[in-house]
């Protein structure tokens, strides 16, 4: 995956939802399972 892209789609994400948790989560494609996840953006004022 181009990480450019990746951060293109969390720009797009946090613009359409200024007020919501955004978390990336990365798979693994052989063993379908999922590798990490981690929230990327914080709403102001949420904890």
């Amino acid at each position: 995956t181009d990480p450019v892209q990746v951060l293109n789609e969390l720009d797009l994400c946090v613009k359409e939802y200024p007020n919501a948790f955004v978390r990336i989560i990365g798979f693994d494609n052989v063993r379908q399972v999922q590798c990490i996840s981690f929230i990327a953006f914080k709403p102001p004022g949420r904890a």
